[in-house]
């Protein structure tokens, strides 16, 4: 089995760590590599991502996906 990313979600008490499939609308959250523990980045160079939907099952990857603001959008 592949290792995971470690995620964290933002709280008003800082941040907790939890299951991906944790992640609601408007959560700020973070994640790390597995391997290095190395923080997962966009490809702006950001490490807190902004999600604006559900957690998902990606039809064709077969992982939990979470759709974030910014990233697919014209800045």
């Amino acid at each position: 089995m592949d290792k995971l990313r470690t995620v964290e979600i933002l709280r008003e008490d800082g941040w907790q760590k939890a299951e991906f499939t944790d992640i609601e609308p408007n959560d700020t959250f973070r994640m790390f590599e597995p391997d290095d523990g190395s923080p997962v980045t966009d490809s702006h160079g950001e490490t807190e991502f902004f999600a604006i939907s559900e957690v998902y099952m990606h039809p064709e990857a077969n992982v939990w996906t979470v759709n974030v603001l910014g990233e697919y959008e014209n800045e």
